[in-house]
């Protein structure tokens, strides 16, 4: 008898078990139909338009850098050249869950501490959206050229927002390399000016990394540097950047301007105070191999 009542506990127990479960399922995530934005930006692409008018799209690889700098996607014009009035960068949108059989519009808003004036980009309505059969769009966002961009960068930030098409469920996701910082999905900054600043380890001084390899800093130099001898523009932003390849750039920069300078074709730099043109001068640490 005492083992008949055991048993029969066990089971009510059980049974009790079983519709309390029922009654009370698992949590789960829902995401599905959800826009983001990528948190780890791997590439920014940057256009301007070639001699035809056409507008060809560069890349920089930003994946070594994961920091909270790089989230924002800078441009500057003056990388580029002194002439163009435009220059173009892609907003991209990726969608979870299913592909659909139709375009999906999504919604975004520019965020109200934006400093860019609205009369500086354009963003094609038409274009947000995410085409049928896919779950991610770059979306061309173009930015205009202004005196108000010589002093200082201007930020212009975008927030996904929810419609009837998509929700915005997925808040974030975690840094890659750093597992403790969690960054919204979102939100995506962008940052323009028209000038170049000096990079941080480019200073005054003769012994700063920057002089000692290019000699005096200008704005003609840095683009020189771009254009010439392909430094990539992540280089100039980094406040840690590979001594040994700046120092191996060093020697070619040399070598560069004594093989024009032999041509007799100097190549000219441009104080960025008085704007007076002089032949660029060669570094210190860059040797005479070339000479």
């Amino acid at each position: 008898m005492k083992k008949f009542y055991i048993l029969t506990l066990m089971a009510v127990l059980g049974s009790m078990s079983f519709h309390s479960c029922k009654k009370e399922p698992l949590m789960t995530f829902r995401a599905e139909n959800s826009v983001y934005f990528k948190s780890n930006t791997e590439y920014i692409y940057i256009g301007v338009r070639n001699e035809k008018g056409i507008y060809i799209m560069d890349t920089y690889n930003y994946s070594a850098i994961d920091t909270l700098p790089m989230d924002t996607m800078y441009a500057n014009f003056k990388y580029y050249n002194d002439t163009s009035s435009v220059i173009r960068m892609n907003l991209e949108v990726n969608a979870m869950g299913d592909t659909s059989s139709q375009d999906r519009t999504f919604a975004i808003e520019v965020d109200p501490s934006s400093t860019l004036s609205s009369d500086l980009f354009y963003i094609d309505p038409a274009t947000c959206k995410i085409p049928h059969g896919r779950l991610s769009v770059s979306v061309p966002l173009y930015f205009k050229r202004n005196a108000s961009l010589v002093k200082e960068y201007k930020f212009l930030t975008f927030n996904l927002k929810a419609n009837e098409n998509f929700f915005i469920n997925y808040k974030g996701e975690f840094s890659t390399n750093y597992k403790t910082k969690y960054k919204s999905v979102l939100s995506r900054t962008y940052a323009i000016a028209d000038k170049i600043p000096r990079p941080t380890w480019w200073g005054v001084s003769p012994t700063s990394i920057g002089t000692s390899c290019f000699a005096a800093f200008s704005i003609a130099k840095v683009q020189f540097l771009m254009r010439e001898l392909q430094i990539p523009f992540t280089m100039f932003l980094s406040n840690s950047p590979d001594v040994s390849l700046i120092l191996g750039l060093a020697q070619k920069y040399n070598c560069f301007l004594a093989e024009r300078r032999k041509a007799g074709h100097p190549v000219m730099d441009i104080d960025d105070e008085t704007g007076k043109e002089f032949e660029m001068k060669s570094s210190s640490s860059g040797g005479s191999l070339c000479d």
